[in-house]
């Protein structure tokens, strides 16, 4: 695996703990125990948003699978009802496409959200980042 791919992985990760901390790990269409953090408004293949902290909601399996068959329609009224800040944000983005990240800034990127999980004070985090060093 390269250092690219490692560093992809890492990202998704932290991005996967610090939607479910947001959410405090329950699924915001049912309010059940949630298992996935979800990419709402931009898929992962975008990466410009792929790691960005609006981009993402927490769901149970069976609301996760559920939001993939119906294209959004549910989860997009769940969140323009109770996350009104998640949609501003998301109709303020312009169209976008998937493009390259160099990977300059994807160690920025990592770095911000490695910060955030710190500030959040997720646990294992901060051991990970002693350990970097």
């Amino acid at each position: 695996m390269n250092i690219r791919t490692e560093l992809v992985k890492k990202m998704d990760g932290l991005w996967r703990l610090i939607i479910a901390h947001q959410f405090s790990h329950y699924c915001i269409a049912c309010g059940k125990p949630g298992t996935d953090s979800h990419h709402w408004a931009y898929r992962r293949s975008i990466l410009k948003y792929r790691w960005h902290l609006f981009n993402g909601v927490y769901l149970c399996r069976p609301c996760h699978d559920s939001v993939k068959y119906d294209n959004g329609r549910k989860l997009d009224d769940i969140i323009i009802r109770w996350y009104p800040y998640l949609f501003q944000w998301y109709k303020s983005q312009p169209q976008l496409t998937v493009e390259h990240i160099a990977y300059n800034d994807l160690l920025l990127q990592y770095a911000k959200l490695m910060q955030v999980a710190i500030d959040l004070g997720l646990k294992g985090i901060a051991n990970e980042k002693s350990n970097s060093k």
